[in-house]
């Protein structure tokens, strides 16, 4: 198996500190919501800079909720992304339940 080149896991700062500063456009909105689906299934590994930016971005959305509406709002990787979280805390939250796991 092939390692992933180290700027595989990171997100353009540029684009994160234009989102930051409300002053995206919608080209860089959509660039910037499919970098953050590529890495959000990798998010407990990352390096500490990324987790910042990812911070910065979920935070300026609003938290992780309104981070998954937006990508939910990118077709394609976004989108997916979105909707498998979604059903990944769906699954989450029932498996902590006794009386189901039971």
């Amino acid at each position: 198996m092939s390692e992933l080149p180290g700027s595989a896991f990171r997100l353009d700062p540029e684009l994160v500190s234009a989102l930051v500063q409300d002053r995206l456009d919608d080209a860089g909105r959509a660039t910037l919501a499919d970098e953050v689906a590529r890495l959000l299934p990798f998010h407990w590994e990352l390096p500490h800079p990324v987790i910042a930016d990812l911070v910065a971005v979920t935070g300026h959305l609003g938290g992780d909720e309104a981070l998954l509406r937006w990508l939910d709002g990118y077709a394609g990787r976004p989108q997916l992304t979105a909707r498998l979280f979604r059903v990944i805390n769906l699954l989450d939250h029932w498996s902590a339940v006794a009386s189901v796991v039971h």
